[in-house]
């Protein structure tokens, strides 16, 4: 849960925080945002790759896992339009694009038996 809170806390924050973070695109230089791009991608697929991954190693059956998915790509999904609505910026649908794969590639691996014992101590 403190993983949700805190990628939603850094997706909502002003330009300024995504500048030191590196991964604002909205530079003129294109090498700047040839380079931002790459990182503001990864950051997308790690943030919901891994909050998937977490939720579907907690999922005790595939319908749980389907709404974990779903949970993460609708949370995505909320974030994209938030950011829009509130400050104005572009919808950005790759993002939502990236976001959605990363879900999917995250309840791939949480499904995974030795990642699933890993994360989660089951008796």
């Amino acid at each position: 849960m403190l993983w949700i809170i805190l990628v939603t806390v850094v997706a909502l924050s002003p330009s300024e925080a995504k500048i030191f973070l590196g991964t604002e695109t909205r530079s003129h230089d294109p090498v700047v945002k040839a380079h931002t791009a790459v990182v503001h991608r990864r950051a997308h697929f790690f943030s919901f790759g891994l909050a998937a991954l977490l939720l579907a190693a907690l999922s005790r059956s595939r319908w749980a896992l389907l709404v974990s998915g779903l949970l993460v790509i609708a949370w995505g999904l909320t974030i994209e339009v938030t950011q829009h609505l509130v400050f104005g910026s572009i919808f950005e649908v790759w993002d939502v694009r990236d976001d959605s794969l990363s879900a999917i590639v995250g309840c791939g691996l949480g499904c995974l038996s030795g990642i699933r014992g890993f994360l989660v101590n089951e008796p």
